[in-house]
């Protein structure tokens, strides 16, 4: 499960790890950010890497436009070839959800304590996505979903589940649309790091990165 991320970044963190991206919306930040809010995905078309807007929550077509698209905010990778609301999007639709870390929460003293995942270099985190684009009004409405996959041994002792968190240098055949699970090894765990976090985190009204990381 990954269902909050913790956007902060900028065009050039961007950069750093991408190279030259053509910025299409505005660059959102925001400290939690939860299913059916807006991130930014970045996505290749045209040889060119372009990042835009779009919906936390696959919104594919024959969902109805009432319906909420929370339930698609993450694809299992083991079944995503399968499932029909995902298989057409893993064979044509890539792309990277950039992230300065993401939150999971485990069990303590009869809470549930928050902890921020991040890279140890404070790079930002890649996570591996399907993106669908649908029309609403004739104005296209795009939408993603984070894959995971089963949690390395850090992980493990904080969830059943993680995100995929691509290595740097299979950015860019990722984003070729390339349905080679291969590309899809997690990062080493020695590169990650949790941080534990306010409890204040637990809901999504709280977007103040200081409330976040006081603890």
């Amino acid at each position: 499960m990954c269902a909050r991320l913790r956007l902060l970044y900028n065009q050039k963190k961007l950069e750093k790890l991408l190279g030259s991206i053509s910025i299409l919306d505005q660059l959102i930040s925001n400290a939690n950010t939860a299913p059916t809010e807006k991130a930014v995905i970045v996505a290749s078309s045209d040889g060119e890497v372009k990042a835009r807007q779009a919906n936390f929550g696959l919104y594919p077509s024959w969902l109805d436009k009432h319906s909420s698209s929370a339930k698609f905010c993450n694809a299992r990778l083991e079944t995503v070839e399968e499932k029909p609301t995902f298989k057409e999007a893993f064979a044509k639709r890539h792309c990277l959800i950039p992230a300065n870390g993401f939150y999971e929460w485990r069990e303590e003293n009869g809470q549930k304590q928050p902890y921020l995942f991040q890279r140890q270099d404070s790079k930002l985190i890649m996570l591996a996505g399907l993106w669908e684009a649908r029309m609403d009004n004739n104005v296209p409405v795009y939408s993603f979903t984070i894959l995971t996959t089963k949690p390395n041994s850090f992980m493990s002792e904080y969830h059943n589940r993680m995100p995929v968190i691509m290595k740097d240098e299979n950015l860019h055949s990722w984003l070729e649309n390339k349905a080679d699970k291969s590309l899809l090894e997690t990062m080493p765990l020695e590169n990650l790091e949790a941080i534990q976090v306010s409890t204040k985190v637990n809901t999504p009204k709280t977007k103040n990165v200081e409330m976040i990381d006081r603890i």
